[in-house]
């Protein structure tokens, strides 16, 4: 019995040298906490931590006096040291000056922290010197001063710590409010646990109260990570400071489940400028090329593959809550940038945001002039640009002028900008203005729910004050679902819950959605029977509220496309089925169910309110050259008593349900490539055939 106890202690120990960092056993996942606030206590599970040496502090720097036009001279590791030691000491007397943690610094030579040869392996063989990070032990005087890189390099820096359940911060600098610049970092290790910690190669964490800077930095380093945490290339929990013309190259990766905020360039916050990132970012949280949890992106770029629960190519989230201690800045922007990097979501999936939402009234967030050129993959709300919009509080969103290089594909909520646009349960109000965004590439959806631009609006709160704009958008990239596809909108209705039915719904007289000049090219197909799609909207099911589809031209054939095999006519014989029906519009494909779409009171449901003046959907000035088709079975199908098959295919509208008092207007559409333009022959026909 002692000697197969002893066996598999010997076991267990050698998997964890394999498998842990710098000789470490990995810990249990234990915590699942998602907040986006400073790091908070925590428990963790202590590790085995590789032994190392600390290096020496020196007696004194290499010459200066601390002052901007005489910095302190840092020519070797042991300079390093002393400026930590220094920023100790002062905090420990009772009077200082503030000299070295306001002084300002220069480095006059590369700084190597230990030898690199073998730097390849250090996760399984530590190296000899482990770095303390600058302003550890540190509370009050955190680094408020200016570190000037000079162009020259600090390397071979080594961290392996377990905070045990306390908060902690890791980098070159734990905590900092200062600046650091010019200033390159490489061959840099950095593996962490604990309870939540900040880490970044440069700085854990930057202080609230000072508004730090990292400019002009390149950083290359391999981040593990255990535990919550807030992970960043060059910072982990930026705040209000700025990070500019920096650029990250190496990977960081979430060793266990816990639930963390890890970016390039930053895991929480700050406002980042041209910044370039070329590394693999992994977590199971919000993660995101640039940064895991924030927005103010300004003209970045990301070239490296991303993965996490909520995956952008740029932004993992990008929130305002009410939660939050100050929001100090009203206007949110993402703006002039780019995603070549693959995006891999397990939740959501974005080319630039995985997700994009707010809680805060009055706070207006926007992407820019962003472009995807990455492989996007999520099962479901997965997208070019924003994988999901919330709509819950005031203010304004705004995507414009993004383009969707790329195919993107999922099992559902597939859409070359947005996946999915939702409101909150309780509320949707604001703005938001979706303009000069054209998708260019494939989307497939192996479910429901694809279009080029948005492929899933859901308008579902009691309360209801939104108004909501497509205009000038562009498709040009085939679209297929198994059913709901369109051109610009794949699927659209009014939803509520379990207490609050839609006639009971608080819906503003502001309250509007209108799609103005969109256009598409691409081809729209549905790939089951029971399919619906359109050339510019699949479904439209808003009911109560007004909506607009004016000047908006289709010329992509629109096809439900499916083959019945002789075994499955056969079966169909014996179904309790009343009907297979293939809906397919050149501008919708079909409006509305059971919904009360009029403004008129006490009209009956007939013919003759199709197509009326006073419908709260109104459809003018479009145009569709596209083919409309669906194959036609009924020959075969239909020589049985039941109505098994039927297909409805319009120039305009494939189909209508004249429920509940149903009214919707076209004014002024012309079609072709189908018989009729509403392809419902119950009803009366309208439209200009070319």
């Amino acid at each position: 019995m002692k000697k197969t106890l002893a066996i598999l202690l010997v076991l267990m120990l050698l998997v964890s040298a394999l498998t842990g960092c710098g000789n470490n056993k990995k810990p249990a996942a234990n915590s699942t906490n998602n907040s986006a606030t400073n790091p908070t206590e925590n428990t963790a599970p202590s590790r085995e931590i590789a032994k190392t040496e600390k290096i020496a502090a020196a007696e004194k720097f290499a010459g200066g006096s601390g002052t901007e036009a005489d910095p302190f001279q840092i020519s070797e590791a042991g300079h390093l040291v002393l400026l930590h030691e220094m920023l100790k000491k002062e905090e420990a007397e009772t009077k200082f000056d503030d000299t070295y943690v306001k002084g300002h610094y220069i480095l006059t030579a590369d700084i190597s922290l230990n030898d690199t040869s073998n730097f390849a392996n250090w996760s399984t063989t530590a190296p000899k010197y482990g770095w303390e990070p600058i302003g550890t032990g540190v509370i009050s005087n955190t680094f408020a001063g200016v570190l000037d890189g000079n162009g020259h390099k600090i390397s071979g820096m080594f961290i392996d710590a377990d905070s045990g359940n306390k908060q902690a911060y890791y980098g070159l600098f734990t905590e900092m409010g200062g600046t650091v610049k010019n200033l390159d970092v490489e061959k840099s290790y950095i593996c962490v646990s604990g309870g939540v910690v900040a880490v970044g190669t440069i700085a854990g964490s930057t202080n609230y109260s000072n508004k730090s800077v990292i400019e002009n930095c390149q950083v290359s380093s391999e981040i593990k990570l255990y535990n919550d945490c807030q992970a960043g290339g060059i910072v982990g929990t930026a705040s209000s400071s700025k990070v500019s013309n920096c650029s990250y190259a190496g990977a960081i990766t979430q060793l266990d489940s816990a639930f963390s905020h890890i970016g390039g360039v930053s895991g929480y916050g700050g406002a980042i400028a041209d910044c370039t990132v070329a590394a693999t970012v992994t977590g199971n949280g919000h993660t995101g090329g640039i940064v895991g949890f924030g927005n103010n992106v300004v003209n970045c770029v990301n070239k490296g593959a991303v993965s996490g629960d909520t995956a952008g190519g740029i932004s993992g989230r990008v929130y305002a809550a009410g939660t939050n201690l100050e929001i100090k800045n009203t206007q949110e922007t993402i703006e002039n940038c780019t995603n070549e990097g693959r995006v891999t979501g397990v939740s959501l999936a974005g080319g630039i945001v995985g997700w994009m939402g707010n809680d805060e009234s009055d706070i207006s967030m926007s992407v820019i002039a962003c472009e995807n050129k990455g492989e996007i993959l999520c099962d479901k709300g997965v997208a070019g640009i924003i994988g999901k919009l919330s709509v819950e509080r005031t203010g304004v969103m705004t995507v414009k002028n993004c383009i969707n290089h790329k195919a993107v594909s999922g099992k559902g909520f597939v859409g070359g900008i947005i996946g999915q646009l939702l409101g909150g349960i309780l509320h949707q109000e604001g703005i938001v203005n979706i303009s000069g965004c054209k998708n260019l590439g494939r989307i497939s959806s192996e479910d429901q729910y694809s279009a080029g631009i948005v492929a899933y609006l859901l308008i579902m709160s009691d309360e209801v004050d939104m108004q909501l704009t497509l205009e000038n958008c562009l498709n040009e990239g085939a679209i297929q679902s198994t059913s709901f596809a369109g051109g610009i909108i794949g699927f659209s209705n009014v939803g509520f819950n379990a207490e609050v039915s839609a006639k009971n719904m608080k819906i503003s007289d502001a309250t509007k959605v209108t799609l103005k000049n969109c256009s598409n090219s691409g081809g729209i197909t549905a790939i089951t029977s029971n399919s619906m799609a359109g050339g510019i909207v699949g479904i439209l099911g808003l009911g109560y509220i007004p909506t607009e589809i004016d000047n908006c031209e289709n010329s992509g054939d629109v096809a439900i496309d499916f083959t019945l095999t002789d075994q499955q006519i056969a079966e169909l014989q014996d179904l309790d089925w009343p009907e297979f029906y293939q809906i397919g519009g050149g501008i919708v494909g079909r409006i509305g169910d059971g919904l009360k779409l009029t403004t008129g009171e006490g009209i009956e449901t007939s013919a003759a309110n199709v197509n009326t003046a006073d419908g709260k959907i109104v459809i003018s000035g479009c145009k569709s050259t596209g083919e409309i088709s669906a194959p036609d079975y009924s020959t075969i199908l239909n020589k049985w008593e039941k109505p098994l098959y039927v297909n409805y295919l319009g120039g305009v509208v494939g189909q209508c349900s004249a429920t509940d008092g149903y009214a919707f207007s076209v004014e002024n559409c012309t079609y072709s490539g189908a018989e009729r333009g509403l392809g419902d022959a119950k009803y009366p026909d309208f439209g200009t055939k070319n």
